[in-house]
């Protein structure tokens, strides 16, 4: 029996890279996708091709920019005006710049596309997810474990260096999920973190860098195609336990600071005001 025919899957950053191909997997399952894009042309031309491969494909497209959080809010105000429920999200959408910037929003980007952006969509959604059928909440992300968060400098290090600050903001959002872990233990929605290959999958997320490091991630990385069915395979089957963290298909043991339910909240409150004080 085919687990995932019929189930409403979201997926963030769907255009291109894992997103994209989760879609093409999803779809294969009979999955109804919703793939949540940025550039509108460009989702929808991967609709009509894919709808042209899969003509009884259950395929939409919706639009958000994660460098808005206006934009956001009026996706996930007319997502659950459209939906009654939802039974998995991918959030996969991330950014990786070659040197600071900032949004519209007035925070550093990256920070705002890697944690903010899905902080505030998943808190959005969690209400269609709670009447989803076993919902889960899959967040690809995993940090260095022996990396640290420097709440004086959360948004953005004095010292910036593109992949350090894609890490921090990583780890952010890996701190979170872990949280939303321990907050939704008594529900029915179970939340999976991590990454799905041991060795960096080849994507379009680097295309900022410098050439010499662009041509080292190229070369050490995998194609994407051939590690994006671990993610599927763990949204198909029911015997991933809640709070499950993954390289592969491998459980990750936590470490002390990651289990530290002090620097979570401290996080999570950090989070809620400055998303108030945006207000």
């Amino acid at each position: 029996m085919n687990t995932l025919n019929g189930k409403k899957c979201l997926i963030t950053g769907a255009s291109s890279g894992l997103g994209l191909e989760l879609t093409k997997l999803l779809i294969r399952q009979g999955a109804e996708v919703i793939m949540l894009c940025r550039n509108a042309s460009k989702g929808k031309k991967i609709v009509e091709e894919l709808l042209s491969e899969h003509p009884d494909a259950s395929l939409q497209i919706e639009i958000a920019d994660f460098c808005s959080l206006d934009s956001v809010k009026r996706f996930t105000k007319d997502f659950k005006r459209k939906h009654q429920s939802l039974d998995i999200l991918i959030n996969n959408a991330a950014l990786l710049k070659n040197k600071t910037t900032k949004t519209i929003d007035g925070f550093e980007s990256m920070f705002q596309v890697n944690y903010l952006a899905p902080f505030m969509l998943t808190n959005s959604l969690l209400p269609l997810l709670e009447k989803g059928k076993s919902s889960q909440i899959i967040n690809i992300t995993l940090p260095p474990d022996d990396l640290r968060l420097d709440f004086n400098n959360i948004q953005s290090p004095a010292d910036f260096k593109p992949m350090r600050h894609l890490f921090d903001t990583k780890l952010c959002f890996f701190l979170y999920s872990l949280e939303l872990t321990d907050r939704l233990k008594k529900s029915n929605i179970k939340v999976f973190t991590g990454v799905p290959n041991a060795r960096p999958f080849k994507t379009r997320l680097g295309r900022e860098l410098p050439f010499l490091m662009k041509l080292i991630m190229w070369i050490i990385s995998v194609d994407v195609r051939k590690v994006a069915g671990n993610i599927v395979q763990i949204a198909e089957k029911d015997d991933f336990r809640q709070g499950f963290v993954f390289k592969g298909l491998k459980e990750i043991k936590l470490n002390f600071y990651w289990e530290n339910a002090d620097v979570r909240n401290e996080l999570w409150r950090n989070t809620e005001n400055i998303l108030i004080n945006q207000n």
